[in-house]
C-alpha cells in the first residue's frame, strides 16, 4: 500500500457509508460555480479533513455564513447572533476518515479554495473505508486561534473573546 494514495475526509456523522450530501437529502446545495454536494469530497491531508469537517459540522447546528480557516486560524461568520460557546465547540463530534483512493475519485480544481491535495466523488463509499475514527475537538482546538463574527453587525462579537 506504500504508492497507493489515502484519502481522509472529515464529517459531523458517524456512519458506515459516505455519499454525497445530495443524495441524503435531494436538496441539491451549490458552495461556488464549481463546487456542490453532488460531490463527496477527500483530501490527502488529514488536518485538512478534520478542518473541513468542523466547518461543516459547525454549518450544519447553527447559522453559518461562512467559515475561512488558514493554517490554525478559524474564522466564522454568523448571520445571527446565536453563537457558540467554546465549551460547545469542544463537545462537537466530528469523525476522520480513512479512505482508500480508487478509480471514482478525481481531482478537484478549485479556485476558491486553492486546495490541491483535494478529490471528489459521486459514487457512494463503503468497502474502500479503512478506518473512522472520532476527533478529540478538545484537543484539536486547543492549538487554534478561533474568531467568531455576528454577521448583523459584521464585527467580532464583544462577548465572544479570540481564543
Amino acid at each position: 500500500m506504500a504508492n497507493e494514495i489515502i484519502l481522509y475526509h472529515g464529517s459531523g456523522y458517524n456512519q458506515n457509508e459516505l455519499m454525497p450530501g445530495y443524495k441524503r437529502s435531494g436538496k441539491l446545495v451549490q458552495w461556488d460555480e464549481t463546487e456542490s454536494n453532488e460531490w463527496l469530497y477527500a483530501t490527502t491531508s488529514k488536518a485538512t479533513a478534520i478542518t473541513l469537517g468542523f466547518c461543516s459540522k459547525i454549518e450544519k447546528i447553527y447559522d453559518v455564513k461562512r467559515c475561512v480557516t488558514h493554517g490554525n486560524e478559524i474564522k466564522i461568520t454568523f448571520y445571527n447572533n446565536r453563537v457558540p460557546s467554546k465549551s460547545e465547540l469542544e463537545r462537537l463530534q466530528v469523525y476522520l476518515y480513512t479512505i482508500e483512493f480508487d478509480n471514482n475519485w478525481v481531482s478537484n480544481s478549485n479556485k476558491h479554495n486553492k486546495l490541491t491535495t483535494e478529490y471528489k466523488t459521486k459514487s457512494t463509499i463503503r468497502s474502500t473505508i479503512i478506518s473512522k475514527e472520532q476527533v478529540d475537538m478538545k484537543e484539536w482546538l486547543k492549538d487554534k486561534r478561533i474568531t467568531l463574527i455576528s454577521g448583523s453587525v459584521g464585527k467580532p462579537l464583544p462577548h465572544y473573546l479570540t481564543w
